[in-house]
């Protein structure tokens, strides 16, 4: 989640001859993940912010999920799910981040 946003930059180095090892450790994800992912990325920048980050809204996610057209119960309630538990353990990570600079 960290260098995500970095990878069309290391690619341009990397094709330039620079050698980057960050792109041969880079994780692979199955397609039925990348959606997940992928999704989770598009709704993090969603997110309000006061004195540090907010969960994603069920709003958004509704949102995210009518402009995808996706009408399925089943599946609408899939996607919560997997985006709820991203967005906890990405706010576990950004709440360490923010006491141990603090410190």
């Amino acid at each position: 989640m960290e260098w995500g946003a970095l990878i069309p930059a290391l690619k341009t180095a990397q094709e330039k001859g620079q050698k980057v090892p960050s792109l041969d450790n880079q994780p692979q994800l199955i397609d039925d993940i990348a959606f997940f992912f992928d999704a989770f990325m598009e709704l993090s920048v969603t997110r309000a912010w006061g004195m540090g980050p907010n969960a994603i809204t069920y709003q958004e996610m509704n949102a995210w999920l009518d402009m995808n057209q996706i009408k399925s119960q089943d599946e609408r309630e899939e996607f919560v799910h997997y985006i709820k538990h991203l967005d906890m353990v990405w706010m576990n990570i950004r709440s360490k981040k923010d006491k141990a600079k603090a410190k």
